[in-house]
Order: C-alpha cells, then structure tokens, then sequence
C-alpha cells in the first residue's frame, strides 16, 4: 500500500498534470477518482475545499496541483526544476502561464461548445455517482451549467473569444514548430514543471472533441502529449527515454519560450494589471487591452491579485540572473521585463506592489 493518495477527477488538467508530475519522479502514492462520498467526507473535511487533486497522507491533504509540485521538490524530486536558478524561475513561468492562461482557452471550448459539454457532463455525473443510471446525467449536466456560470464570471466567456482564440493559436502554432523533429522536453533534459503544467490544459483539450479534431493539426505536439501521458498514475513508464535522456545538456526549447514570454506579457501580464487597477480604484471588473488589438473582460478578483505577486517574485528571481539571461536569450528577454516593470509602476496601486522586489525596482528606474 502507497505511503499517500492522490484524489483526481479524469476532466481536471490540475488533476493530470499532479498524476503525470508525481508519477515521473516514482512518488509513493496510488491515484483515486474523487465522488460524491469522499468530495465531503475526504477532500472537503480535510482542506476545506472539494477541488482536486488533494495529495492525502492519513489526516494530513494538501490541495493545488503547484503546492504539490513543491512538496515533491521538498520530498526530493529535484528533476521537476531544472538546475540552473534562472531556467527554474522560468520554468514555473511557463507552469504559471499554462496554469492560469491556457487553461481559460480550453475550458472555454470544453464548456461552450455543445458536443464537449454534452460528453463531459456525462462523464462528470458517472465520477461522482458511481456510474448510477439516469442520475449520473441529471447530476452532471447541473454540475457542468453550474461550472460554466462560474467560469464566465472569471472570463471565460464568449465575449473574449477572440482573444482567447488568437492566443491559442499563437501558442499551438508556437509549440508545433519548436516540438517538430524535436525529441526532448522544454527545458531540455528530463520533464520539469513547465511540460507538466503545460500536459495538464493541452491533454485535455486534446480528449474533447472539438480540441482533439483541432489537435490533428500538430502531430508534434500530439507526440509530446503522448510521452507525458505514459508517466502518469498508476503505472508510469519509468523507462521512457524522457526520463533517461542520452544528453542532459541539450537546450531548451528557446522558439516556445520566446513565444510563451510574448503571451505572457502581451496578454496574461495585462490582465494582471488591469485586475489591479480594477481593485485600486475599487471597480468590479475591467477590461484589459491585449498586445493584438483584443480586449479582455472580467469581474476584478483578489485571486487574481495574489496571482500577480505570484509572478511578480518569479520575475523579480529571472533578473537577479539578468547576465545570465541576456547571454543565453538575448537582450529582448530583459527589455520585456522592464517594459512591464514601467508598466506596472504606471498602474495605480503598481508602485506599492514592487516594494521588496529589488532586482525589479532596479530594472524599472
């Protein structure tokens, strides 16, 4: 009997990514599908919350697929960050932009369009209720309208379909050239959090139908999918070549990065900043101008604040690299940085939130 239980549910891209991370570096723990009985009496009694996935370990639980990632670092699974402190600051970029981004583009097509939300809403009801007939259809599709009005309050909505669209096709587009001929992770030697934080969006756009007809247009990135879903729980494919790379210096995948860090200051860093000046001005939503010309539109959260200082220390650990950036991707990377930085001391309530950030104050004057 494993040492810890992993609560999921097979439609959350939190749940898969925690399964295909824990599984990969051979952590002690046996996935178990969340219903209805232990989303209470479980994850809910012991969190305080009934989102998955939720690692248990007797009454010990910690919930949030990245708090996870962390303790499984902790635990020691260094493999999950690359060695270098820049790339791993980087790497959690890229999980926080997958995380937080490209999850609202996928969930959009899941929940908007017809066909997914018909197949999810039964596969969710069967999870929950244990396969009951006739009542597993009636619970699911409550549940499935009952998470769609709350992801159209946070956004997902078809009012920013164009920009939700735009940007997921720069970033398919993006990941299919870099991935094409290419056998390696992002990073370049083994998986780290960022091809996890990216599996978890991506595979399950991939199992809808209308992202899995989409997704016949990258095979590449199809291919990438396709090595990370052999490490998931609970029986990963410890001997994938992934896992045992021939060359354990081989470069990161620079065409997606450079890509991932345009969406991330041309589009998910705005939202960021018009959220905080939404909740400055104490507005109760905002609208954020996009690099493309796109608007984005959402009711001004706190969440989103605590997101925003997420990234502003992640940001703030790249700089303190900033030789090092410069030398291996170009004066570009940096120039992003302090743009933003002025940016975000334009922002009403941005100059107080730089406070403790040294090596952004610097970059910003």
């Amino acid at each position: 009997m494993s040492e810890y239980t992993l609560y999921v549910n097979s439609m959350s891209p939190y749940s898969i990514k925690a399964s295909a991370m824990l599984g990969s570096v051979g952590f002690p723990c046996e996935p178990e599908t969340q219903n209805i009985v232990t989303r209470y009496a479980v994850l809910k009694r012991l969190t305080g919350k009934t989102m998955v996935p939720v690692l248990r370990r007797g009454e010990w639980a910690l919930n949030d697929s990245t708090k996870i990632a962390r303790y499984a670092i902790d635990w020691g699974a260094t493999s999950l960050v690359p060695d270098s402190p820049l790339m791993e600051a980087l790497a959690w970029i890229v999980e926080e932009f997958a995380d937080e981004w490209i999850n609202r583009w996928f969930i959009y097509s899941r929940w908007h369009n017809d066909r997914d939300f018909d197949e999810v809403s039964v596969d969710l009801g069967r999870e929950m209720l244990f396969g009951i007939p006739g009542l597993q259809t009636l619970v699911g599709r409550a549940a499935a309208r009952m998470i769609r009005g709350q992801l159209e309050r946070g956004g997902v909505s078809g009012e920013n379909l164009d920009a939700l669209e735009q940007s997921r096709d720069r970033t398919l587009q993006a990941l299919e050239e870099a991935l094409d001929g290419r056998n390696r992770p992002v990073f370049g030697a083994t998986p780290t959090v960022a091809d996890f934080g990216l599996y978890g969006p991506l595979e399950q756009y991939r199992r809808d139908p209308t992202g899995g007809d989409r997704m016949e247009s990258y095979p590449a990135t199809r291919k990438l999918l396709e090595r990370i879903r052999e490490l998931e729980l609970p029986d990963p494919e410890l001997e994938s070549p992934w896992l045992h790379p021939d060359d354990a210096d081989a470069e990161p995948a620079w065409g997606l990065l450079e890509t991932i860090w345009s969406e991330f200051f041309g589009v998910y860093w705005r939202i960021l900043l018009a959220n905080l000046e939404a909740k400055t001005e104490g507005e109760s939503s905002f609208e954020a101008e996009l690099a493309d010309g796109t608007a984005y539109r959402a009711r001004a959260a706190g969440y989103t604040l605590g997101r925003l200082d997420h990234c502003l220390d992640l940001l703030d650990r790249v700089m303190a690299h900033r030789a090092e950036l410069v030398e291996r991707a170009g004066d570009e990377w940096v120039r992003a940085i302090d743009d933003a930085t002025a940016r975000l001391a334009d922002t009403p309530g941005g100059s107080a939130r730089l406070e403790g950030y040294q090596h952004l104050r610097s970059s910003g004057q």
